[in-house]
């Protein structure tokens, strides 16, 4: 449904409002708010909300007046921006815990459709900022550290490029977290999930360990030619771009699309190459079993995942 048109008298208000919170013009902008005001709206002309423009400019006095008037705690701006969310990437703490104690949802996401803002939250915001209180505050109102956006990047990924006790708190919480279960190798290993990392490595050498002629048949000569398998051919490249999709987000878009790539297939060539050596017994063959096999591919596994973490 449309919303409703505003009367003349209402959308100078509405900008005039707006515009004095632009230009610190407190009292101005205090005496503008007034009953009946459509103050989720974004005056023509311009881009904000008077509530998003009022934490933009950390104007708490205006801020705490227009959500006394009724000002909605999840309008959008016309770039899909939440007040939630630019409070948190503001770094403002007493704003981001007003906006929670009414309701503000933690994980909403940024709305902007083929855009690199797409699917930003909160929590991504803080990080961005450096302020290790608002990251707390909104892991504490349940916000979720594994969260991607649309580039693939989760909170950690802005961390990382900001601040290292950021980084390291969500590292650990990150570990934590239930939903850490389904992350992949590559994003596991970024985060510093060591046994995440472990279990992975595990889980892809003992099914080749546990379905020689299976995994042998997976990757031998029947299939080598891609021409001849077209659907498998194009299988195995969606999986692959699955994991070059997770190395771009972690090293960053500009980075150059050769590294990217070997990146993903050194991820790749590391747990399937420990697994063809353990068949082909080239490794292990002083000291089968399982135990040997688990303790081996922690090992290998270990030194990528620090080797990740140094390069972050």
């Amino acid at each position: 449904m449309p919303e409703p048109v505003l009367s003349r008298a209402q959308q100078e208000t509405l900008a005039a409002l707006t515009q004095a919170i632009y230009l610190g013009e407190t009292e101005k902008a205090l005496a503008l708010i007034e009953p009946g005001l459509p103050l989720d709206r974004v005056p023509h002309g311009l881009h904000h909300t008077p509530l998003l423009a009022a934490i933009d400019n950390g104007n708490m006095a205006v801020f705490d007046a227009l959500l006394a008037a009724g000002a909605g705690i999840a309008a959008q701006d016309q770039f899909g921006g939440t007040p939630l969310n630019a409070a948190a990437h503001r770094g403002d703490e007493a704003m981001v815990r007003a906006l929670l104690d009414r309701g503000a949802e933690v994980n909403a996401a940024i709305v902007r459709p083929k855009h690199q803002f797409n699917g930003r939250t909160a929590l991504m915001g803080a990080a961005a900022s450096g302020k290790l209180a608002v990251v707390k505050l909104l892991l504490e109102r349940g916000a979720d550290p594994l969260a991607k956006d649309a580039n693939g990047w989760t909170a950690l990924t802005f961390a990382e490029m900001h601040g290292k006790r950021i980084a390291e708190h969500l590292r650990n919480v990150m570990n934590d977290a239930p939903a850490a279960s389904g992350l992949s190798l590559f994003d596991a290993a970024r985060a510093g999930l060591a046994e995440r990392v472990r279990a992975l490595g595990r889980a892809y050498v003992g099914f080749a360990l546990s379905r020689p002629p299976l995994y042998r048949l997976m990757f031998g000569p029947p299939f080598a030619a891609p021409d001849a398998h077209p659907a498998l051919a194009e299988a195995s490249l969606a999986s692959f771009a699955v994991l070059e999709g997770a190395v771009r987000a972690r090293l960053g878009g500009d980075a150059p699309a050769q590294r990217i790539h070997g990146t993903a297939m050194g991820a790749w060539a590391m747990v399937h190459g420990l697994a063809m050596l353990i068949l082909d017994r080239k490794a292990l063959h002083n000291a089968p079993g399982r135990a040997a096999e688990t303790a081996l591919v922690d090992s290998v596994v270990g030194l990528f995942s620090a080797g990740l973490e140094r390069r972050a």
